[in-house]
């Protein structure tokens, strides 16, 4: 028995190590819903939910062209378009744990990605990516309804062990401070954010921490109709707006429809398009998916 103690033991220290490659571990999903009650698309609000209220969600995304690169040798450079269709899903939960905490995790699936291909690594169209956490604790001023959080996210590395375009290198940390307000028919949002991750370079990429910023808006029309837009920008620290494919703007517009014949439930859909050439933004993307909210349970009056 002792014998297999070393062998498992350099198995685990391999498979949790950062690789170390010509071709690294890339994280090509930029596009994630809110598993929050009260999210904007992407961009997570600052209410928390109420005490045991749950939020189950599944959304299914296609993306065109999410990450092409250019390589550079003795014989000039070469645009390789590495991924040029992504299928993914994406399940969440989210719960509410206290009248100041919650806490969401999503699971992402890549359902078949496929392209030109990176020159060395082999791809794996199918495989589950990085698991994300989601703590958030926060505070809403109910007369001005305005309401401020902070949301410690973390990446666990699970995608890498699929595929190396399907996660980061090793964990990350995301701290993020959010803040939502409800005007009426109208809410909006606004994240901002510090990616701490591993750094990579991959052909003409540089890859590294992130500093960002979400802008979002949801307008009510008609009941039970709600239209949502947002639009962000995110961007390498160490290449603060200086290198095309380390800068990222995308835009989405979505709606989403919520059923009166049964409570809770929620159809969402929508399209968005990078702005900019920053790696894992594509051309266009097109979503959509079911949400479920199940609500604090209302106690019983005497």
């Amino acid at each position: 028995m002792n014998k297999l103690i070393l062998p498992l033991t350099l198995l685990l220290l391999l498979a949790t190590a950062p690789l170390r490659s010509e071709e690294p571990p890339l994280n090509t999903k930029s596009y994630t819903p809110s598993p929050f009650s009260h999210g904007i698309l992407s961009t997570h609000d600052g209410r928390i939910m109420d005490f045991l209220e749950m939020n189950l969600g599944l959304s299914f995304m296609y993306s065109h062209k999410p990450l092409v690169l250019e390589f550079t040798d003795a014989t000039g450079t070469t645009t390789r378009n590495i991924l040029e269709h992504k299928f993914e899903a994406d399940l969440s939960f989210a719960i509410g744990l206290w009248k100041y905490i919650d806490l969401a995790m999503n699971i992402p699936f890549n359902l078949y990605h496929g392209g030109e291909g990176l020159y060395q690594a082999k791809m794996h169209a199918a495989g589950v990516g990085d698991i994300s956490f989601y703590p958030r604790g926060g505070y809403t001023f109910e007369k001005e309804k305005v309401s401020l959080a902070f949301i410690p996210e973390v990446t666990i590395p699970t995608g890498r062990q699929v595929d190396r375009l399907m996660g980061y290198a090793t964990a990350t940390f995301v701290p993020t401070f959010a803040v939502s307000a409800v005007l009426g028919d109208f809410g909006i949002a606004t994240n901002l954010f510090y990616r701490l991750m591993d750094k990579r370079e991959l052909a003409d990429l540089v890859a590294g921490d992130e500093v960002g910023l979400k802008l979002a808006g949801r307008y009510t029309p008609i009941q039970p109709l709600d239209v949502e837009a947002e639009i962000n920008f995110r961007t390498v620290a160490t290449k603060f707006f200086s290198a095309s494919n380390a800068f990222f703007i995308d835009a989405n517009l979505g709606v989403q429809y919520r059923f009166p014949q049964v409570p809770g439930l929620m159809l969402h859909g929508g399209t968005g398009w990078g702005m900019t050439q920053g790696y894992g933004l594509p051309v266009v993307r097109v979503f959509t998916g079911l949400v479920y909210n199940i609500p604090e349970k209302v106690k019983k009056t005497k």
